[in-house]
C-alpha cells in the first residue's frame, strides 16, 4: 500500500449516497482549557482528555494488484518526545477497490503539556514499520478557576 495523506480533525462525515467524505474542524492548532472548581488549586500541567479523528487515504502500490490485510500505525508523540499513544488498523484493497480511506477515532487522549504533538504514520512493509508521514499539531493546554455560581436573590 502507498500512503497518500493523513489529516487530523474533530469530526468526519460520510455522505450515504455519494460516499463523499467531509472532514470537519481540521486540526493544526488547538487550545484546550480545564475548568477547576471554585476554591480548588489550579494545576500547573492540567490533563485534558482530547478526542479527535485521524483520517488516512491509501492506494494500491500497483493498481492491478490487490492488497489484503495491509496495516498501519499512528503513534502520538508529546512535546517531550514521549510516545503517549499507538493505534493500529488493518485494511484491504481487493476487487474493484484501489484506494482505502481509514478513520481512527481517538477518545479521551490524556494530554497535559503545551507544545508540538506529532502524529507519526507508519506502514508495515517487509516485516518492518516504516514511517511514511508526520502530522504536527500545536496544542495549548491551560487551566483556570471556574467562576462561582452567582448567589440567588432571596
Amino acid at each position: 500500500a502507498r500512503h497518500i495523506w493523513t489529516v487530523i480533525c474533530g469530526q468526519v462525515m460520510t455522505d450515504s449516497v455519494s460516499g463523499a467524505l467531509s472532514l470537519i474542524q481540521v486540526i493544526e492548532e488547538l487550545g484546550a482549557e480545564v475548568l477547576v472548581p471554585p476554591g480548588a488549586p489550579v494545576p500547573q500541567d492540567p490533563t485534558v482528555p482530547l478526542s479527535l479523528s485521524i483520517v488516512s487515504l491509501w492506494e494500491r502500490s500497483s493498481p492491478g494488484v490487490p492488497e489484503d490485510k495491509e496495516s498501519y500505525q499512528v503513534r502520538i508523540i508529546d512535546p517531550n518526545g514521549k510516545e503517549i499513544a499507538r493505534n493500529e488498523q488493518v485494511f484491504s484493497m481487493i476487487g474493484p477497490h484501489v484506494r482505502s480511506r481509514n478513520i481512527m477515532n481517538v477518545q479521551g487522549l490524556p494530554v497535559n503539556a503545551s507544545g508540538r504533538y506529532e502524529f507519526r504514520v507508519f506502514e508495515h512493509r517487509a516485516a518492518k514499520w516504516i514511517q511514511v508521514a508526520v502530522v504536527p499539531v500545536q496544542l495549548k493546554v491551560s487551566a483556570r478557576s471556574a467562576d462561582p455560581a452567582p448567589a440567588r436573590p432571596s
